[in-house]
């Protein structure tokens, strides 16, 4: 099924709703009682509202447009400042500070979460190696069994 017959049977859909909401409404009010009256005005009146404020929403879209449309032919203003050529500031480098001798006061260096895991999967690793040498048994043998 392409994307014409698609909308094809949305708009068919929609036309039966509104068709079938439509004798719902002659119906009630045809009935001639108080409610009836009362529901058909206000459902005539809120579609009667909608009809205009569709037509509101087309008629302002359509000046939008032809006022973009104006605006993309017009040439730009001859008031225009001229273009000046702006130096770009001088920015400090805060990585330049791991080379430093002494560590500045307010540069606190940040640390990757990958760096983090890293440093402390050595750290685990040394410790193990320390705590067998001190206690003689391997670490593998812990591992193993």
């Amino acid at each position: 099924m392409n994307a014409l017959a698609k909308h094809l049977m949305h708009d068919a859909i929609g036309v039966c709703t509104g068709i079938a909401g439509l004798a719902l409404l002659v119906a009630i009010v045809a009935a001639g009682d108080a409610i009836g009256l009362g529901v058909g005005a206000m459902i005539g009146g809120s579609c009667a509202f909608g009809v205009l404020a569709c037509g509101l929403k087309e008629a302002v879209a359509r000046r939008g447009d032809r006022r973009r449309a104006e605006a993309r032919k017009a040439p730009l203003s001859s008031h225009a400042p001229a273009s000046a050529i702006v130096p770009m500031p001088h920015f400090v480098d805060a990585t330049a500070s791991d080379s430093d001798a002494a560590r500045q006061a307010g540069f606190a260096p940040v640390t990757s979460l990958t760096e983090t895991q890293v440093l402390r999967q050595r750290a685990i690793r040394d410790r193990e190696k320390r705590r067998a040498r001190l206690t003689g048994v391997s670490p593998t043998a812990d591992a193993a069994s």
